[in-house]
């Protein structure tokens, strides 16, 4: 079998997200059938003295989240893109993000899902 992508939705954008103290979501998704999720989160924002964790979330229980990859960026990046791979999955799923050090800063992302099918 093979995978033919049907179709593509942005399922999550904004232009300036405040990231504070405390964890913030940037993207929530419910399950409802299978989807491949990738997008990308701008770091241009970010300055000396900041650092900011960025983790992903998935219920692979169908009912509580499990913590999967963090990353955590200190000062002012020279990357300034943070890409959240192509990922194939059918249950819930959660980015979020939180600042630790520094100040509070808005990020831009953009979170797009895509449909498939087996053929």
């Amino acid at each position: 079998m093979t995978v033919v992508v049907i179709g593509t939705r942005t399922v999550s954008e904004n232009t300036a997200l405040s990231i504070t103290n405390s964890e913030t979501t940037i993207l929530e998704l419910s399950k409802t059938e299978c989807y491949i999720v990738e997008g990308y989160v701008d770091l241009a924002n970010m300055a000396s003295g900041d650092t900011f964790v960025f983790k992903e979330y998935f219920k692979v229980d169908e009912t509580n989240y499990r913590l999967g990859p963090t990353l955590t960026l200190s000062n002012a990046q020279t990357d300034l893109v943070l890409r959240f791979h192509a990922k194939t999955f059918d249950d819930d799923y959660k980015v979020t993000g939180q600042r630790t050090a520094g100040s509070n800063r808005n990020f831009a992302f953009k979170f797009y899902v895509l449909d498939y099918a087996l053929v």
